[in-house]
């Protein structure tokens, strides 16, 4: 595609973004995205945190049938509760025992994820000098420009 195509795609497509976002509601409408339990689950379940069904059924009752972190239900955010557990513990993306902690919705273990790597920053913060992390960077110019 051309440069001048894709300049009119992108300006047709700014122009009429309600009509798409109504079109993409009606869409939602006759065609919502639940949570549907699957035969892969298990599997999944087993192979990655080492955990049957059940035990992420009794987990999830544990935590009254929501998020751990806030009150968000199966199919909330249109995709599965996920398994959260400690990235430092195994790795990969495959967790043991040890490593689970409970389960989290989309959007909280997103969150989760990006705070655990300002936390791990943090806790070294003396070695953050020398460190070429985005958060040792990101201290350094907050530091720089602060008053």
């Amino acid at each position: 595609m051309n440069r001048h195509r894709a300049g009119y795609f992108k300006e047709y497509y700014a122009s009429h973004a309600l009509e798409h976002k109504i079109a993409q509601e009606k869409y939602d409408a006759k065609h919502p995205r639940v949570h549907i339990p699957d035969s892969s689950q298990g599997y999944r379940l087993t192979y990655l945190y080492k955990w049957t069904v059940e035990q992420y059924n009794e987990q999830l009752a544990l935590q009254g049938g929501h998020c751990a972190l806030c009150p968000a239900v199966q199919g909330t955010h249109k995709r599965r509760m996920a398994v959260d557990h400690d990235h430092t513990c195994c790795k990969g993306q495959r967790a043991c025992e040890k490593c689970r902690r409970g389960i989290l919705c989309a959007n909280c273990n997103r969150m989760l994820g990006f705070f655990e790597v300002i936390l791990r920053d943090a806790m070294v913060f003396p070695y953050l000098v020398r460190s070429a992390s985005w958060t040792a960077r990101a201290l350094r110019y907050l530091q720089r420009y602060s008053g």
